[in-house]
């Protein structure tokens, strides 16, 4: 007696249109979360679970040598080393990923230094 393939019946067409379907739908679930991304269309919980802050650009008053700051939500102080100029726009809400510059030293005295990873505005 001999065996046969469990796709005997199917052609191999069909095989390659149902991995190909199968491939598409896999990626249109992560594209959607980056469409989102660009859309800023996240609520604010998604944002934060993608490890976004919410900040408030600002030129702090009377402080010699120090540029556009960012206030975090809880009122933590960020002096980003390279936040575009376009951006330097006072109480404008942005969501940033950023890391900390720890051998970096500023005459501003102000705030932890930081790289911007990644910047979107705040609807």
């Amino acid at each position: 007696m001999e065996k046969k393939n469990w796709f005997c019946g199917i052609s191999r067409m069909r095989i390659v249109l149902l991995m190909i379907s199968f491939a598409l739908i896999l990626s249109s679930c992560c594209t959607s979360k980056k469409s989102q991304i660009k859309n800023n269309t996240l609520s604010e919980e998604h944002w934060k679970e993608l490890k976004y802050v919410a900040v408030e650009v600002f030129l702090p008053e009377g402080m010699a040598g120090c540029s556009y700051l960012l206030k975090l939500e809880n009122e933590t102080i960020l002096q980003p080393l390279n936040l575009a100029d376009s951006l330097k726009h006072e109480k404008l809400e942005l969501w940033i990923r950023y890391h900390p510059e720890k051998k970096r030293m500023s005459v501003c005295m102000m705030g932890t230094i930081v790289t911007l990873d990644d910047i979107q505005y705040r609807k």
